[in-house]
């Protein structure tokens, strides 16, 4: 032991085995250890069979010669929080395992595989990756010291979306349901009918909500009016709008205002796709990562966003050509984005406010996905003409379309290579400050938005919706000025207990949503004929500056 005596030691020894005095432990927060029961698991659980007094402490695995090991290790996950979401198709997984004697051996369990040992930094600290499948994910870390005591916890996250917006509408995975609400005159509801949950006669009553069994779904996206889902077992479904194959199949043309526009008003499985692990939507395409790495597309391919030539569109999944090792997808109006296992960024597509990010723009054909030069990604996201990157330091990038300041660099001018997200610039001296901290970003018309390690959320650029979540001014009028820098996302006092977030999404049309470790749902932005739930409750119409309790309903 570090300072106690060896005679200490044995008459503590002595007492407990005697019954004389309680035996305890003092471990750090979370951890509960049980000599009597070597089966305690718990968040943190330790498993401490009795201390052998000669246990040596090396430097690979000990302490001082002849300490007596009583302590079980002390073990904590840093990252991920627990059930946090994750867009990319990797793991990554941070802690401190420390023992008053020495951790010998540190080990992980995903489901029910193999243990993975793990190397120790000489300050406890380690990480590791793994390959996430589609939807929850636990991982069980084990710390072993030099006497054989175990420590244990465990960790998940979601590799998914279980929220979305779109254009005016929304979905949501929970409680083995799938939510959709909103405006639905292209089916992208996915109730079978045309109709939203908004009427402009109030005599009606239209729930605030569809809903129906999606026990099988890990994931759901919605862009413009259409939607796209994944099951467990690697299909893909989708409905919605299909003016340009995005569903991939085709459909009926008898929906919209002259019900003579394609659409798909149930969800129904894409041909040819058995094998998918995450999806993306752009404005009037989709694209689908498989399980080896490739990339498969179909919709609108006007901009050569599907990666392929000769083609304006098609309803058929067609490989995405030059890719391969992808972890995650993102997709704007007119682009897409792939971020690759070694870091890499590829854009194609449109190139007019200069999404490829290589100091170009032009209005060509850009079917070839090109590589962003010079960067390094973790996480990667679009609004409409607009590319944003988490760097593996916890720093964004942004480029692209910024008249609205969605770049976030403190200017609104289009910017043509990745630059670093601000939320402040420099000024009288004081250098520019960096969003920094964040865990994950999301992006769509003209609105970026992160969410940083402790659950807070940060959006900037287009406000006039309300989209960015601003609150009230000064005046007390709604705060709907545009933000060129990172701001954070108002909280009313009465929700902080509930608002740490764990998802945060925003839609074109300017709904934006956030779901809380309470798995609450929040909403802001405009409200337009349903697309902020709520019924009758919510104005239509209308920007909401201030998140709202939309799911469970109070």
């Amino acid at each position: 032991m570090r300072t106690a005596s060896i005679v200490g030691v044995l008459l503590g020894s002595l007492a407990c085995v005697g019954g004389l005095v309680a035996c305890g432990n003092d471990d750090a927060e979370g951890v509960s250890t049980s000599p009597t029961d070597p089966t305690t698991k718990g968040d943190a659980a330790s498993e401490s069979p009795p201390a052998d007094a000669g246990a040596t402490n090396d430097p690979d695995g000990g302490g001082e010669a002849g300490a007596m090991d009583l302590e079980a290790p002390a073990l904590t996950i840093l990252t991920p929080r627990e059930d946090v979401a994750i867009a990319e198709r990797r793991f990554e997984v941070t802690g401190i395992a420390t023992d008053d004697v020495g951790v010998t051996k540190l080990s992980y369990v995903v489901g029910s595989g193999a243990p993975i040992t793990v190397p120790v930094a000489a300050d406890g600290s380690f990480s590791f990756t793994f390959v996430p499948a589609p939807g929850k994910n636990t991982v069980e870390v084990t710390a072993v010291d030099a006497s054989g005591k175990q420590t244990k916890s465990t960790r998940s996250a979601w590799f998914g979306h279980r929220i979305s917006a779109g254009n005016s509408q929304a979905a949501m995975l929970a409680d083995g349901k799938l939510f959709t609400w909103g405006r639905n005159e292209l089916g992208q509801l996915g109730n079978g009918t045309l109709t939203g949950t908004w009427s402009a006669d109030e005599t009606v009553v239209v729930p605030p909500m569809y809903q129906q069994a999606a026990a099988d779904l890990v994931s759901i996206v919605t862009r413009q009016t259409f939607m796209i889902a994944l099951a467990t077992d690697g299909t893909v479904r989708t409905w919605g709008s299909n003016a340009n194959g995005q569903l991939g199949y085709a459909t009926p043309a008898d929906c919209g205002a002259k019900a003579n526009a394609p659409c798909g008003r149930t969800p129904a499985t894409v041909p040819g796709i058995s094998d998918a692990v995450a999806i993306a939507a752009g404005f009037e395409h989709s694209l689908v990562l498989r399980a080896d790495g490739t990339v498969v597309a179909f919709g609108s391919n006007a901009n050569g966003q599907l990666g392929v030539t000769g083609i304006s569109s098609t309803s058929t999944p067609t490989p995405v050509q030059g890719l391969t090792n992808v972890i995650a997808l993102g997709a704007g109006a007119q682009h897409s984005v792939a971020l690759t296992g070694d870091g890499k960024v590829f854009v194609w597509g449109s190139n007019q406010y200069g999404q490829l990010g290589d100091g170009t723009s032009d209005t060509n054909v850009h079917a070839v996905p090109t590589e962003v030069p010079g960067l390094a990604a973790a996480s990667v996201a679009s609004a409409n003409f607009t590319v944003l990157v988490r760097k593996p330091d916890g720093t964004v990038a942004a480029w692209g379309q910024n008249n609205n300041g969605q770049v976030g660099n403190g200017t609104t001018t289009t910017v043509l290579t990745p630059t670093t997200v601000l939320v402040s610039v420099a000024a009288d001296g004081v250098a520019a400050v960096p969003l920094a901290n964040i865990e994950s970003i999301a992006a769509d018309g003209f609105v970026s938005l992160a969410l940083d390690r402790d659950g807070n959320g940060h959006a900037w650029g287009l406000g006039g919706l309300g989209q960015l979540g601003q609150g009230l001014t000064a005046t007390g009028d709604r705060d709907l000025a545009n933000r060129l820098v990172a701001s954070p996302i108002f909280v009313p006092a009465a929700d902080k207990p509930s608002f740490v977030l764990l998802e945060l999404e925003v839609g074109a049309g300017g709904p934006g949503f956030a779901r809380t470790t309470e798995q609450k749902l929040f909403g802001w932005g405009w409200s337009f004929q349903g697309s902020l739930g709520g019924g009758t409750t919510v104005l239509n119409a209308w920007a909401y500056t201030t998140p709202r309790l939309v799911y469970p309903l109070p």
